[in-house]
């Protein structure tokens, strides 16, 4: 056993796992070794009592004693339980897929076992099932795809492939195709919106010059990805974007999980580039969307909701003066927070509605009594602290908090859209201090340099102050 490797493993179970563990360590097809249960037994209680545990072969040792004291038997006893569990693991995967997947791999495996007429049965419920689903996400395109692709593998087997219409499964593995790289090409663009790093699209080029009239297009699935992809990729993509919008209110019910999330996140990301051109319009577009997405629960992820989407839905609401609703969703939605960062988070957000109210002391004091480990955060709170000595009139704190923010760029090496961000941030408060404001040619200096920066964080902010 790595050091804590099963450890880790085990504590992500739930209660329902653990019992499921405890059956399959006590079936001989999977465990004939007593002091396999032992160790688990040990664990189990370790675990769910919260204790802390030693390195291995300590785990083992105490676990077995008074038993086997040889190192190269403790070992063998801890990867033991460890492959069990990972069987485990496997099979129950397997067991929580829809029943049509799992009757295609039937059919599959029937089939190698030359039992052509039970794997066409199979194969056969395996199709109906599918078409009964309602949920038409990225594993609807894969399921359809494999088994058209089984069923030509029937017609083989069977030697009358002469006979069979391959039309199908040319169209779902396109489908499939689609669905799979326009999915990785607006994960691409997520990715590029914050790094520097530069990739070779492939086809992704070829595949967004599909005519508007296009047969594949009716497909929900494809047609969210490929105007959300164009709607994020393209100068003029607000046509898309609009596509995309009405395609969610239409057809979000036919997704679920991670890839109803990300869709919306699509939609939102869309309009916070164009919020960050000071597009103010996209604020009551986006603000909306959150709306819509929290009443389907898009946004959580495994009953949570993520740090930035938390923090997102409050400034979209704050920018619009909602600030009523803005402290009801605080409130409400701070439990669905991560618990290891839950406040912190939610109090950098209060600091931030308080702020915008005009309560800067209050503001002051929740974000000096917290601290962040995440470089977009950090950057956020920092800025915000700036606007907030600023307001107060606490010049030196402010001086020295621009010195940290340029100091933070470089020491964390930050590239791309936020490194720009946050560095003209910093250069037009550094004039702005040094500038006469009463002076109507300083203030048109200003304005002018706040105008040519492609990004720049506070943007409005900024250009209120100089007027």
């Amino acid at each position: 056993m790595e050091k804590n490797s099963l450890v880790q493993v085990l504590a992500t179970f739930s209660r329902q796992e653990w019992r499921e563990l405890d059956g399959w360590l006590r079936t001989p097809l999977h465990n004939k070794d007593p002091e396999v249960i032992q160790l688990f037994e040990y664990l189990q209680g370790q675990i769910q009592a919260g204790q802390s545990l030693p390195e291995a072969p300590e785990v083992a040792r105490l676990a077995l004693l008074p038993g086997r004291q040889h190192t190269d038997h403790l070992h063998h006893v801890s990867s033991y339980l460890m492959k069990a569990v990972s069987d485990y693991l496997l099979w129950a995967e397997l067991n929580r897929q829809p029943l049509s997947e799992r009757q295609h791999r039937l059919s599959e495996i029937l089939r190698r076992r030359q039992l052509g007429k039970q794997a066409a049965r199979f194969q056969a419920r395996a199709e109906e099932g599918l078409q009964r689903q309602a949920s038409r996400g990225r594993w609807y395109y894969e399921l359809h795809a494999a088994i058209q692709q089984e069923k030509v593998q029937m017609q083989e087997w069977q030697n009358t492939l002469q006979h069979h219409n391959l039309q199908p499964l040319l169209v779902a593995q396109d489908l499939r195709f689609l669905v799979e790289k326009l999915q990785t090409g607006c994960l691409l663009l997520s990715q590029k919106a914050v790094s520097a790093r530069e990739y070779d699209p492939g086809l992704l080029d070829l595949l967004t010059q599909l005519p508007e009239e296009h047969p594949y297009l009716q497909e929900p699935a494809v047609a969210l990805y490929y105007h959300g992809y164009r709607a994020l990729s393209k100068p003029d993509g607000e046509p898309h974007f609009r596509q995309l919008k009405l395609l969610l209110a239409r057809y979000g019910e036919l997704f679920k999980g991670d890839e109803l999330r990300n869709l919306y996140l699509l939609a939102v990301n869309f309009c916070i580039r164009r919020i960050n051109r000071s597009e103010r319009v996209f604020l009551r577009e986006v603000f909306e969307l959150y709306q819509s997405g929290l009443a389907q629960g898009a946004f959580l992820e495994q009953g949570q909701l993520s740090r930035f989407t938390y923090t997102n839905i409050a400034q979209a609401g704050m920018g619009l003066g909602e600030f009523a609703w803005v402290s009801q969703f605080l409130q409400e939605h701070k439990t669905y927070l991560p618990k290891d960062i839950r406040e912190p988070v939610s109090q950098f957000n209060l600091a931030r509605l308080y702020y915008e109210t005009g309560e800067t002391g209050k503001a002051l004091a929740c974000l000096l009594n917290i601290g962040y480990d995440d470089t977009v955060y950090n950057f956020a709170a920092k800025t915000l602290l700036a606007k907030i000595y600023y307001a107060r009139g606490e010049w030196n704190a402010l001086d020295s908090l621009l010195d940290s923010i340029s100091a933070y760029i470089r020491r964390q090496k930050v590239a791309g859209y936020h490194h720009d961000s946050y560095l003209g941030f910093v250069k037009i408060m550094r004039r702005l201090l040094s500038s006469d404001l009463s002076q109507r040619a300083q203030r048109a200096t200003l304005r002018e340099k706040i105008a040519a920066m492609k990004v720049l964080a506070e943007r409005e902010w900024l250009a209120g102050l100089v007027g």
